[in-house]
């Protein structure tokens, strides 16, 4: 009896698998006859009657497909119209029934406010809280670095300026590891940018979807007076090393009977040296006065000397002036995000009054790093939030042309502008193509802000005539910084 009853259960064991197999087959046929079809005509209506427009986080359009003639949505489409939870892999948000949010803490309103529009029509389901707080007087700090210190009312985002984000970036317990998470995307920004984001164990904290290349802008109806042409090559040549410079300067002040100075301020000029030096101000805990920084101390004694700076405060009435309502001045440095604020949209496409050269030392200034809060209960959708902004190519390429940015894109930048993105005539991520990638972030360090204003402030009381020498200014600049910072060794 028993034997019969092996045989049997042997016997509808084999029929079982014989019919798997050949169900596996007749399905593999069907399937293989099956055509797919993508479809971005097909348009998505939920029972609210209002059409749904399903996009992917770099822009791209979701499209339905059809499948042996019927419509079919991909499953993460259905999950960001219904809301259903969906979890593919662990990259994948959780789009689940129940109510998704987190807070966003940022400093710029107009900016804060165009990424929550934006992300909404990604995903409509979120809710995202603002805390909007801005940094006049260093406000944002204060506020970001009480609710740190208490562990209450933090963020699951918040946003960080070029002028403080290392010291958000060093702070423990303040950001997230990103760096397993970022991996596959970092690649394709620009390095410096992943620098300032790196605290100093080597662990990323923060990305950023700009970066913020030195320029230097010039007027054209002065260069061609006075020098001759108002080519960007020629000028860029003129500009191309300090001693260059000092001689451009020269010739101006020659050819013009000393009406027009190079440029408005040795403060803007410091961009350039401070983004040439080997080590930050801070290294091991201790004060360091740079080889370039002390270059650039004899450099801008020089310029205000022989006035070939003016000596004008930079954002003040006189150097509004020099730029709008008279042609005392010829050139301004400043980062790439200020070129509109200080050419006008006027002249933005066209550059027939302004060109735009390179440097003759790469650095950056300004930029937004985003991170997450360490202790935040929703870092899966705060990520989804970062990736959104910092790695959609099509996102990140049209709010370039939008709003005259320079993308934290290496892909975007290689492929460079289109012929009706021009900006200041010239293809601006052409032109600065091979210089981004040698703009030095390692050196930023959570004291730079303060630190650079007793600099300043030291030195323009030493142009001034108010130090004796140089060696008494930089005595007063140590002394300063070790009031400031007691934590500092300042030898």
């Amino acid at each position: 009896m028993r034997r019969i009853t092996k045989v049997s259960l042997l016997a509808y064991l084999i029929f079982l698998t014989a019919l798997s197999i050949f169900s596996i087959i007749r399905l593999y046929g069907n399937m293989k006859d099956t055509e797919v079809f993508k479809y971005s005509n097909i348009k998505i209506y939920l029972d609210n009657k209002k059409e749904n427009v399903i996009k992917n986080p770099d822009e791209s359009y979701m499209s339905p497909v059809m499948i042996g003639g019927e419509p079919y949505l991909p499953l993460e489409s259905a999950a960001r119209l219904t809301g259903f939870g969906v979890v593919l892999d662990d990259n994948t948000i959780n789009f689940s029934s129940k109510k998704i949010g987190f807070d966003f803490a940022h400093f710029n309103e107009d900016e804060a406010h165009r990424m929550l529009d934006k992300f909404k029509e990604v995903y409509p389901k979120v809710n995202v809280n603002l805390k909007l707080v801005p940094n006049a007087n260093g406000e944002y700090q204060n506020y970001l670095a009480a609710a740190l210190k208490s562990g209450t009312h933090v963020a699951d985002v918040f946003a960080v300026d070029s002028s403080f984000a290392k010291r958000f970036i060093e702070l423990p317990d303040a950001f997230a590891d990103l760096t397993d998470k970022a991996k596959g995307y970092t690649d394709k920004m620009i390095p410096y940018t992943i620098q300032v984001g790196t605290d100093k164990k080597g662990i990323l904290r923060a990305l950023s979807d700009t970066a913020a290349p030195g320029v230097i802008i010039y007027k054209k109806s002065i260069s061609q007076k006075y020098l001759g042409t108002d080519d960007p090559l020629k000028i860029e040549e003129m500009f191309s090393t300090p001693e260059k410079i000092l001689q451009t300067a020269e010739i101006l002040k020659q050819k013009s009977n000393g009406k027009v100075c190079l440029f408005s301020s040795f403060e803007e000029l410091m961009l350039m040296y401070m983004g040439e030096r080997r080590k930050g101000w801070v290294t091991d805990n201790k004060l360091v006065i740079d080889e370039k920084v002390q270059d650039f101390i004899g450099f801008a004694k020089m310029l205000r000397a022989i006035r070939y700076e003016a000596g004008i405060e930079p954002l003040s009435s006189d150097w509004y002036s020099a730029i709008y309502s008279n042609d005392s001045v010829m050139a301004w440095v400043c980062p790439f995000g200020q070129i509109s604020n200080i050419v006008g949209y006027t002249d933005i496409k066209s550059g027939q009054k302004w060109g735009v050269i390179r440097p003759a030392y790469p650095f950056y200034d300004g930029g937004t790093w985003y991170g997450i809060y360490s202790k935040s209960q929703n870092k899966e959708i705060a990520w989804e939030f970062i990736k959104y902004f910092t790695t959609g190519k099509v996102l990140m390429r049209n709010w370039a042309n939008e709003y005259n940015s320079f993308p934290n894109n290496m892909e975007i930048i290689s492929e460079g502008a289109k012929e009706n993105d021009k900006f200041l005539g010239i293809n601006r991520f052409k032109l600065f193509e091979p210089i981004v990638k040698e703009i030095d972030g390692k050196n930023a360090t959570a004291y730079d802000h303060d630190i650079e204003s007793e600099f300043v402030k030291a030195l323009r009381l030493y142009l001034d005539g108010k130090f004796a020498s140089k060696e008494e200014m930089i005595s007063s600049f140590k002394k300063n910084v070790k009031l400031r910072f007691d934590d500092l060794v300042v030898q």
